[in-house]
């Protein structure tokens, strides 16, 4: 057999074989004889097989800084996800009863710091005419101090709820 030649254009195969056949008589060559092909057109596939498992590039574990009943789950397994994006969100009844509780408690201790402001003006007054004792002016001015930092601790506390509603809520 002689050659078989293969030829090609832009992403077409096209091939014409030529195929010289020997007919032999009485084991002598008397010439060639030729089998020719029809050209046709056809697509080139490449196809890739691989086995084994698929791992991620990266890989990112989320941890909520609170737990609760996770409400509403915005994202599926496998999603693409962006920096800021909400993925899921608690429920916050619970959070938003402990406000109100922590709103009231902030309006306590409010009053009575106020209540106790009223009460250390008027011990003042008092002491600077020599009415009382500088023990007497002393602890009103300690017990000012005192719902002073109770009010401040309330507000805090207030302030931690609130960011755990507005914030934390939200993974």
């Amino acid at each position: 057999m002689k050659t078989l030649q293969f030829l090609s254009y832009i992403g077409l195969a096209l091939s014409c074989a030529l195929v010289p056949v020997s007919c032999a008589k009485n084991g002598a060559s008397s010439g060639s004889e030729y089998t020719t092909s029809t050209i046709q057109r056809g697509s080139i596939e490449k196809t890739v097989s691989s086995s084994g498992t698929i791992e991620p590039v990266s890989s990112v574990s989320v941890l909520a800084q609170m737990s609760g009943v996770v409400e509403k789950v915005l994202v599926d397994y496998n999603d693409r996800v962006t920096k800021g994006q909400t993925l899921a969100v608690l429920n916050t009844d619970m959070l938003r009863l402990q406000e109100t509780e922590q709103k009231a408690s902030v309006a306590k201790a409010k009053a009575n710091y106020e209540l106790q402001l009223l009460n250390y003006q008027n011990q003042t007054k008092l002491a600077e005419k020599g009415l009382i004792s500088d023990y007497d002016l002393k602890s009103a001015k300690t017990s000012l101090d005192v719902l002073e930092a109770e009010l401040s601790s309330a507000d805090a506390a207030l302030a931690v709820i609130e960011t755990e509603i507005n914030q934390y809520a939200y993974i």
